[in-house]
């Protein structure tokens, strides 16, 4: 299962149309942020143009190119304190993949914010790597197991005035 997906990605962007402008080839026509929303979802695209579907189409191609590339990255600083690719994967993975993967497709575009997203996961891999920071899962990507939990055995006295306990 992939970390995030293009339709995880539109989701969580608030701007579709340039998303979808960076993504597109450089050499056909500009592909909207409708068009790439509709592409995505596989909804109907009858009302573009055939050249225009085909820009989508490879929009949605490098999109998947760049949250592959996000993710193999990801995975790098992962690898060395986790399974990968994850089996339970954290909100903050998917968070970092997209924002890897933005700044990926943007490109030249990036603005500081994209450039500074980009940083900011980057850092939390590192610390993830070094161990300072958790995912919250265990070596191979489960949620961990607790054992903080309370026994209780009816007739049994484990403290008491005449016992050597606290009391």
């Amino acid at each position: 299962m992939p970390y995030a997906t293009a339709q995880t990605l539109i989701d969580r962007v608030s701007d579709i149309a340039t998303l979808a402008q960076a993504a597109g080839p450089v050499d056909q026509s500009v592909v909207s942020g409708a068009l790439l929303r509709l592409t995505i979802e596989s909804g109907d695209r009858s009302a573009y143009t055939a050249d225009e579907q085909a820009a989508a189409d490879d929009a949605l191609v490098a999109i998947q190119r760049a949250l592959a590339d996000a993710e193999s990255e990801v995975n790098g600083y992962l690898a060395g304190r986790h399974q990968v690719p994850l089996v339970t994967v954290p909100d903050s993975i998917v968070r970092h993949t997209i924002g890897i993967a933005i700044y990926y497709i943007l490109g030249a575009r990036a603005t500081e914010r994209d450039e500074r997203l980009y940083k900011d996961a980057i850092a939390f891999l590192r610390d993830v790597s070094k161990g300072v920071v958790s995912l919250g899962t265990d070596g191979d990507g489960d949620q961990p197991s607790t054992s903080n939990t309370v026994q209780f055995e009816p007739g049994t006295k484990h403290f008491g005035r005449d016992q050597d306990g606290f009391l």
